[in-house]
């Protein structure tokens, strides 16, 4: 079985479906720390002015080492990022076709509360429209407990995998010979 674990993150990039598509089960490895300026809560569209950040405000202060999953959310974002979608991408292939179905994403990720449920529901949208068949799971269904790459070795045992797929950025987050 192939597995991999990763952080979740304000829609992720294209490789990551990539990634996901050739596992068996992704892990939503969200019980670590939030880091501030990650990929968790923002991501860039391309715009006619240039690259513009969508963030999703998130409440941090005196909470420097809060897990990802215990991450609030601050304040209404989902309409100001669908507008800015909306406006960039209006006249691309497919955005009248793809645009209800995105807005509802937008509509009921602004329902939640917690950073990590934003996430899930985009995930969640873009996986069924992409047609993966990916079991995915929450690392809370999982002991974990060690360094990072004992807790993802932990997971990956007990989620009975004989192979781990990450990312090429993940390289330096672990030691790759624990898992031989």
């Amino acid at each position: 079985m192939r597995i991999c674990i990763i952080q979740s993150c304000y829609i992720p990039w294209k490789g990551f479906f990539d990634l996901l598509g050739r596992c068996d089960e992704y892990v939503i490895f969200d019980r670590v720390q939030y880091v501030k300026g990650h990929w968790h809560n923002r991501n860039r569209i391309k715009t006619a002015n240039g690259v513009n950040w969508l963030t999703i405000p998130v409440l941090t202060k005196g909470r420097y080492e809060q897990p990802i999953d215990q991450v609030e959310i601050e304040k209404p974002w989902a309409d100001k990022h669908w507008r800015a979608l909306e406006l960039a991408y209006k006249r691309a292939p497919f955005f009248e076709q793809l645009a209800p179905t995105v807005k509802g994403w937008y509509e009921r990720a602004d329902k939640q509360a917690r950073l990590t449920d934003v996430n899930t529901t985009f995930l969640h949208g873009i996986v069924g429209l992409l047609g993966l068949k990916t079991r995915i799971v929450r690392d809370a269904v999982y002991p974990a407990a060690g360094t990072k790459t004992e807790r993802l070795l932990g997971i990956a045992q007990a989620a009975g995998a004989d192979r781990y797929l990450s990312g090429p950025s993940a390289r330096g987050d672990f030691k790759e010979a624990m898992f031989t």
